[in-house]
């Protein structure tokens, strides 16, 4: 008897024990970072709503801000007018900072995501999710008031000018937004995280056109929303005996009849479409233009590889089917000269650099010029920089002892150096400008800034100015103002070199 009492004893206590061990395990984890705020996380990865009957454009309202005169710079898109990440302007950024970090211009609070900002002439347009409550706060929702976003902002302030809004009831999934707006002079056009396109008045925010991707050409929305920024271009079409130029806007739904498509920017008259016959679907990847030997082309990463369109007609030039990357790629290929396409992912898949070639009936063809492991290069989320003959990047957690860290290659494919262990930078962003590498680091909120050199890596400054909270969205840079954004707040911050004559000095005064 007294054996089979140990015996119930013992079967009751080592439920008993793994029951405490798992509440403490539970209590330490809830525990362990004290500053998180954890009711961010309450319904991420939560299955998303099939949307419809969105109604298009939405709502339009006028806001205080006013739009600065005198200020010319701009980073129209993602990754720049150039699409390299790199910016071209002639304003002089400070060498060093003062010891709490560069000044803080203005800071905005955000419905969750990554969509990062565009600039234009003194405006920050901005892709934003309003979550049916006060943006910053946790209090209780209400699902009518849920929708996309775009913000108008003044650069010099971050007071919006104006926003329009159009309901969609989105649940979080790692975030809402993840695109960046396309803008110039003439137009602004934003991709939802659902596929609803905006074409507007920069100035005004009236509607032009607008598109649901999803209900008009079937997109497949990727698992965590869509990644695809919209891209504006200039081709030149023949009109009887002249040739003129139209900008058109280039889109890729991935849908079981349309692989991309382009539209007038102007009329959104759809220009050609793009058959897709082998159901390559949408990526987290943008499109970004290549002029090959006078074919003007566009390249996307699809789910069955990278295709070269034609601008013209949108005919399929070549395809390259070896680069299938799961369960997500999200960098955007890099265009390097007129003949090669660097490509870069996580899970293992490193990096390739493809070459244009002309077959022997004269037709484009794309052709690995070498592949590397992730011990070499790759990157998670963020397209690397190309600048100067080299290419800058983060590598990912598959690096070994590098992991995390800034690289340099050169193009053919050599290492020249990494940040070291002491300078990690997560899934954050970078950009170049003024010759210096400007990256956050992702987890933690701190800026770095260091020399865009192959000779070594320099670092310049570094100082936390965001809380850290998943700071992974693309930056943007213009007039010395940087922007930058965490899961829930924009910042913008002075880079410039107070020693420095500025162009852009005198420009304080506002207009409508």
């Amino acid at each position: 008897m007294r054996l089979i009492m140990r015996a119930l004893n013992i079967s009751i206590l080592i439920p008993l024990i793994f029951a405490l061990a798992g509440a403490a395990a539970c209590v330490a984890w809830l525990t362990h970072n004290p500053s998180s705020d954890l009711t961010l996380r309450g319904d991420f990865d939560a299955p998303p709503i099939e949307i419809f009957n969105v109604k298009l454009p939405g709502v339009l309202t006028p806001g205080p801000g006013k739009a600065p005169e005198g200020m010319e710079g701009s980073w129209p898109q993602f990754r720049n007018s150039t699409l390299d990440g790199v910016s071209s302007e002639e304003t002089k950024l400070a060498e060093s900072w003062p010891s709490g970090g560069p000044k803080r211009l203005w800071s905005l609070d955000l419905g969750q995501g990554y969509g990062g900002a565009a600039i234009h002439k003194g405006r920050v347009y901005l892709m934003d999710y309003n979550e049916g409550r006060p943006a910053g706060t946790n209090g209780p929702t209400d699902t009518a008031k849920k929708g996309d976003v775009l913000r108008c902002l003044s650069l010099t302030d971050g007071k919006e000018i104006w926003k329009r809004w159009y309901h969609v009831p989105i649940r979080r999934n790692h975030g809402v937004t993840r695109t960046v707006p396309a803008v110039n002079d003439k137009y602004v056009i934003t991709i939802g995280p659902k596929c609803h396109v905006l074409c507007l008045n920069p100035i005004n925010g009236e509607p032009i056109w607008t598109m649901d991707m999803m209900k008009k050409y079937g997109a497949v929305i990727p698992e965590w929303y869509t990644g695809q920024c919209p891209l504006i271009d200039t081709i030149e079409v023949e009109e009887g005996e002249e040739t003129i130029e139209r900008q058109i806007a280039v889109f890729a739904p991935g849908g079981d009849e349309v692989l991309m498509l382009a539209r007038d920017c102007a009329t959104g008259e759809v220009l050609w479409k793009t058959p897709n016959p082998d159901k390559l679907r949408m990526t987290h990847s943008s499109i970004v233009p290549l002029e090959h030997w006078g074919t003007r082309m566009y390249i996307y990463c699809t789910t069955g590889g990278v295709v070269g369109v034609s601008a013209t007609d949108g005919k399929i030039l070549w395809r390259y089917k070896d680069w299938q990357v799961t369960p997500a790629l999200s960098p955007s290929p890099v265009i390097i000269g007129d003949e090669q396409i660097f490509l870069s992912a996580a899970y293992k898949a490193g990096c390739l650099m493809l070459q244009i070639k002309q077959d022997d009936d004269g037709n484009p063809q794309g052709l690995k010029l070498y592949k590397h492991g992730p011990k070499v290069f790759g990157s998670v989320q963020q397209t690397p920089l190309y600048y100067e003959k080299h290419l800058y990047g983060v590598l990912t957690m598959n690096a070994g002892e590098d992991k995390l860290q800034m690289t340099c290659m050169s193009l053919d494919g050599v290492r020249l150096w990494s940040s070291g262990p002491e300078n990690k930078f997560e899934l954050g962003p970078y950009l170049i400008a003024d010759g210096k590498i400007l990256a956050l680091d992702g987890k933690t909120g701190t800026l770095t800034m260091a020399r865009a050199t192959p000779a070594g890596w320099e670092m310049l400054a570094k100082a936390p100015v965001l809380d850290g909270h998943e700071a992974w969205a693309p930056m943007a840079i213009a007039d010395g103002r940087l922007i930058l954004r965490d899961l829930t707040k924009m910042i913008c911050l002075d880079l410039r070199d107070p020693n420095a004559k500025q162009t852009d000095d005198a420009a304080q005064k506002e207009r409508p």
